[in-house]
Parts: structure tokens; C-alpha cells; sequence
């Protein structure tokens, strides 16, 4: 297992709800990937990018969840000393500095805030490996 697949791995250990059947989840079927769209009184449909290609997984026995896209809050929720700004400026706090009742802040990289982890540039998802899986 490579590094990025660690680092989610244990986002997904620490946020257990993107691996749940809801809307947006990622699904593999007979090797084609769906997307979550429906969920009607226990009756998930599930879409493929093709809008016309629906499956019912109330008649599916083979299929495996791959959750869905891991956010800035799911990788915050990983962290207590981690602190992402508005323009996607990641932080860490500083335990050594502590000044009154507020906290030094330490950057340590950027994040662009409106694109899933596994879109994020190289340096950013090792940055948040290294982060995580300390």
C-alpha cells in the first residue's frame, strides 16, 4: 500500500461515515463504477455517470463500496491541531508557543478547499500523509 492509499485508509478509519451508502458514495459493480444518487426508504438506486444506467442493490450481491469523496472537513476531523484558512492555507499549531490563551499556528502547506484529497497535487497529499499517519 502506497503512501496515498494509507492516508486514506486512515481518513476513513477516523471519518467511518464516507464509507457509508449515501448520496455521493462511490460503488464498484461487475467493474463499473456507480454513484449513490437516490436513497428512498431503504431503497438505494444507485446511477453510473451515464444518467440512463441505474442498478437497484437490493438485487446486487457483488458490489464493493469505495466511499465517497474525502473533503477538507473529513481530513480536519482527523486532527485537533490542524487548521485549513479560507484560501486553502494549512496550519499546525504550535505546542510550544502558547501566548495567553491563544495558540502560534505554524503553515505548513496549501490545500485548494474546493477539490477532493485524491485531487489535491502530490505535494499536498503527502503533506497530509505525513500529518495523519504520524
Amino acid at each position: 500500500m502506497n503512501k496515498e492509499q494509507q492516508t486514506i485508509a486512515a481518513i476513513q478509519k477516523a471519518v467511518p461515515d464516507i464509507m457509508e451508502l449515501k448520496f455521493g458514495c462511490k460503488v464498484i459493480h461487475q467493474d463499473c463504477y456507480y454513484f449513490v444518487h437516490n436513497k428512498q426508504n431503504e431503497n438505494i438506486i444507485i446511477s453510473e455517470y451515464h444518467p440512463t444506467k441505474c442498478i437497484d442493490l437490493r438485487n446486487c450481491r457483488n458490489y464493493k463500496i469505495i466511499g465517497r469523496p474525502i473533503t477538507i472537513q473529513d481530513i480536519l476531523k482527523t486532527r485537533t491541531d490542524l487548521a485549513i484558512d479560507g484560501l486553502g492555507g494549512m496550519f499546525v499549531r504550535n505546542h510550544c508557543n502558547k501566548k495567553g490563551n491563544l495558540w502560534e499556528m505554524e503553515f505548513v502547506g496549501h490545500y485548494e478547499i474546493n477539490k477532493p484529497f485524491t485531487e489535491q497535487s502530490k505535494e499536498t497529499k503527502d503533506l497530509i500523509g505525513d500529518l495523519i499517519l504520524k
